[in-house]
């Protein structure tokens, strides 16, 4: 589902598959020669250095997955993959943060919630165990104010960050003191 859509309709977005296919793959291919040569020749070193690249693999295969969205939202609130929807209530503010690494631009989503991460989901986001050890695109922290924050990383989705923001706005509910639209 792509992040344009109309005024009813939900916003989603994932990974963009360009931002994982030589990591997963590459790795993937590095781990299979390792393997089938240690395999072929005997040396168990060489076998157990498949290990690593075919791990990374593994852990980063989220970037390639088009299975389900990383990122969405509908009048229910706010979709983290792994984390299920968050209600609109339970977010005090969203914020985009952009910065500048040499040629790449890294943009990040701060969404401040109102309590600890988690007690905000409505609807958790169910997870086999297999996928915990793989890769995410968000993180929280507790903030010195006390706030709890998740940081997600926009990059490397398939919409530009304002993109997304702009999918985000369509269902934020009014705030208080703020005129309705």
């Amino acid at each position: 589902m792509s992040g344009r859509s109309d005024a009813g309709a939900a916003f989603a977005v994932g990974f963009d598959r360009s931002s994982g296919d030589l990591l997963v793959y590459g790795m993937a291919m590095v781990g299979a020669v390792l393997l089938v040569s240690g395999i072929g020749s005997g040396n168990t070193m060489l076998t157990a250095a498949a290990l690593l690249p075919l791990a990374l693999a593994f852990r980063n295969y989220p970037l390639i997955d088009r299975s389900a969205p990383q990122l969405g939202a509908n009048g229910q609130g706010l979709f983290v993959e792994r984390l299920g929807f968050i209600s609109w209530a339970e977010i005090a503010d969203l914020d985009l943060q952009q910065t500048s690494v040499r040629n790449m631009l890294l943009a990040r989503l701060v969404v401040t919630l109102h309590r600890p991460l988690n007690e905000t989901a409505v609807q958790p986001h169910a997870v086999p165990v297999w996928k915990r050890f793989m890769m995410k695109n968000w993180r929280h922290r507790k903030a010195p104010d006390g706030c709890c924050r998740l940081i997600i990383d926009l990059h490397p989705l398939t919409e530009k960050a304002e993109d997304v923001m702009t999918g985000l706005g369509r269902f934020l509910p009014p705030r208080s003191g703020a005129p309705a639209s």
